[in-house]
C-alpha cells in the first residue's frame, strides 16, 4: 500500500510518500532518506525506492523529498537545515496508525546520511541506524563513535565517494552491535539494488 503524503517542517510543506503492508496491526517504521539533491538526488531514486519496496512486505516506510526538492518547498541548504525536515519526519511518523513508535529506524543513503545520521544517531525514537555509502570522502562521520545503537553500514567495494578502506576504518571504530556488508559494486548501486533491500529488512528484522 503506498499513500502520498505531505507533511510540515517548520512552515515548509514537505511532499513524501508512504509505504505499508497491506494488513491491518502496528508495525515498526523506517525513514529512507535520498541522495544529494544538488546532484539530482531526490527521493525517487534506485537505492531509496528498492529499500522502500522492500521493507513494505512488512514494515511502513517513508521516503520524502527535503526541502526545496522535487515538490517540496523551500530551498535546499545543501545539508545545514535538512536535519529539521529529518525531525519532522520522525514525529510525522511516530502519530500514524499504523506505526509503532516504539519502533522506528533511520536509513540514510549518501547524501541522506550526511544530513540524517547528525540529527538521529543520538534521538531516542530512533532505535536502528542504517548508513549505505556514507561520502566519508567527502565529509567527517566520527562523531558516530558516539552512537550506541545498532548499526548496519553497507558500501559497495567500488565505491567513487566512500574509499573502501576508509569507510572499514570508521566502521572499526563504531561501537557493538553493528555489522559491516559489502557488495560489488560502485557508489550507485545499478543492479545490486535488490541484494542491497534484502540485507536492510533482515537488519532491522533483527533489531525492531
Amino acid at each position: 500500500m503506498r499513500q502520498d503524503i505531505y507533511f510540515l517542517s517548520e512552515r515548509l510543506k514537505l511532499e513524501g510518500v508512504l509505504y505499508a503492508p497491506e494488513k491491518e496491526g502496528k508495525f515498526p517504521a523506517a525513514i529512507v532518506l535520498h541522495p544529494h539533491p544538488q546532484f539530482g538526488g531526490s527521493m525517487h531514486n534506485n537505492v531509496v525506492d528498492a529499500v522502500c519496496e522492500e521493507l513494505e512486505k512488512s514494515m511502513v516506510a517513508l521516503k520524502f523529498n527535503c526541502r526545496g526538492v522535487g515538490r517540496s518547498e523551500g530551498y535546499s541548504t545543501g545539508g545545514k537545515e535538512e536535519g529539521k525536515d529529518v525531525e519532522a519526519a520522525i514525529e510525522f511518523l511516530k502519530i500514524q496508525d499504523l506505526v509503532d513508535e516504539k519502533r522506528l529506524a533511520f536509513i540514510g543513503y549518501s547524501w541522506g546520511t550526511y544530513a540524517g545520521l547528525p540529527v538521529t544517531y543520538k534521538n531516542p525514537d530512533i532505535k536502528v541506524i542504517v548508513g549505505i555509502s556514507c561520502p566519508v570522502g567527502l565529509w567527517n562521520y566520527n562523531y558516530m563513535q558516539e552512537c550506541d545503537k545498532p548499526k548496519l553500514m553497507i558500501v559497495g567495494t567500488r565505491d567513487q565517494f566512500a574509499p573502501l578502506e576508509r569507510f572499514k576504518n570508521l566502521f572499526e571504530k563504531l561501537s557493538d552491535p553493528k555489522e559491516l556488508y559489502l557488495l560489488e559494486t560502485d557508489h550507485f548501486y545499478i543492479g545490486a539494488e535488490n541484494k542491497l533491500a534484502s540485507k536492510v529488512l533482515e537488519f532491522l528484522g533483527k533489531y525492531l
